[in-house]
């Protein structure tokens, strides 16, 4: 698991750099957890529970679902990009 070390310290060495040059030039930095912000549509905020007994590279592989709520056809990572960006929104309301 040497990898997902050296991406955690890259994760890590990121944030540390944003804070830093954020504190520099006085602005704020949010940090969203994204766990989850795939399988929720952003349209009415229903988890999609479908992708729970998947398996990692399955789960991966699944680029577009439709919500089983509301029955939107969303792409899994610009679905993610929308939630991620409604929670940044709601920190800063």
């Amino acid at each position: 698991h040497l990898s997902a070390s050296i991406a955690n310290a890259s994760w890590g060495t990121l944030i540390s750099q944003l804070k830093y040059k954020c504190a520099w030039y006085g602005k704020r930095l949010i940090i969203i957890d994204p766990k989850n912000t795939s399988r929720i549509c952003h349209e009415c905020k229903q988890k999609n529970n479908e992708f729970d007994s998947l398996s990692q590279s399955e789960w991966l592989a699944a680029r577009e679902w439709d919500c089983p709520n509301c029955h939107a056809h969303l792409d899994r990572d610009v679905n993610a990009a929308k939630n991620i960006l409604a929670k940044g929104l709601e920190t800063l309301a």
